[in-house]
């Protein structure tokens, strides 16, 4: 008895219905195609799908079925419903930070008119910070929106958007130079007469690293100091020879590049799927809510 009655009511529809062809294109409303097609806005509707519909926009779904529709709707999907495409970010992830100038190295001391120590060695120029991490992509639109109850046979896809584009990682800061390393302790030798007299007295301070601040070169560590000042008089014996200047400081390390966004989430397949009766399922890819 079920199935006599179920072939009745499919001998009624086939019958009875208004059956049209759905037009392809972007942003679909079906019951707008019907009564464009001639639906008389009672009968039983029998709409079928060849070619592809998609959407324009993610804010609209391709294909919309809404509405009265007092003597039932069908829908036979023969082709592909697509939603929009997610937006791709365009928001770089921020640059990283830049390395700060190493200080310069201690100039050497003279311990006696005998010696002078060398001078110290500057320090590390700062590490460059990475790039941060770039802007989401949006989220793909919903391919088929249903607020009306609705019997569907997917023959084929019924397919939700794609995700866009995360935005690129950000750039690296860059590296600064090390300190310049310090003088050594120096000497200096005088004549009284025929006695000798020996000055001696410590190295100067190295200079400080380059800046990228400024935006002047970058070297991996600073030059040497400079030569060192006078030091008081000494006694008559022959001062020591100049300590060995320092050495410049190593460069900063340098930053990595940001990673780039994440892709944007994939629009749903089925938006309303409690208003539906699924005749054939076929392909769904996306949410199916």
């Amino acid at each position: 008895m079920a199935a006599l009655i179920q072939m009745m009511m499919g001998h009624w529809w086939s019958v009875d219905a208004f059956s049209f062809t759905l037009t392809p294109g972007a942003n679909v409303d079906l019951r707008t195609q019907a009564l464009a097609a001639g639906w008389d806005g009672a009968k039983p509707v029998i709409a079928t799908l060849n070619g592809a519909i998609t959407s324009s926009s993610t804010a609209t779904p391709a294909l919309t079925i809404t509405g009265s529709f007092p003597g039932g709707v069908k829908l036979i999907n023969n082709g592909t419903i697509t939603g929009a495409i997610g937006t791709n970010s365009a928001v770089a992830g921020s640059t990283g930070t830049n390395g700060t100038a190493g200080a310069g190295g201690a100039g050497g001391a003279a311990t006696s008119y005998t010696k002078s120590a060398g001078g110290g060695t500057g320090s590390a120029g700062g590490a460059a910070g990475s790039g941060g991490i770039g802007g989401a992509g949006g989220a793909g639109g919903i391919a088929l929106s249903v607020s009306s109850a609705v019997s569907i046979t997917n023959n084929s896809s019924i397919i939700g958007g794609g995700g866009g584009t995360g935005g690129p990682g950000g750039a690296p800061g860059v590296p600064s130079g090390g300190g310049g390393g310090g003088s050594g302790g120096t000497r200096y030798q005088a004549y009284s007469g025929k006695i000798p007299y020996v000055a001696y007295g410590g190295g100067a301070a190295g200079g400080r690293g380059y800046s990228v601040a400024t935006g002047a070169a970058i070297s991996n560590g600073g030059g040497s100091g400079g030569a060192g000042g006078l030091g008081s008089w000494g006694s008559n014996y022959t001062g020591g020879n100049w300590g060995p200047p320092g050495n410049g400081g190593a460069g900063g390390a340098g930053g990595a590049y940001g990673a780039a966004g994440p892709t944007g989430g994939q629009g749903n397949a089925v938006s309303g799927d409690s208003n539906i009766t699924w005749l054939v399922t076929g392909t769904r890819s996306g949410p199916v809510v």
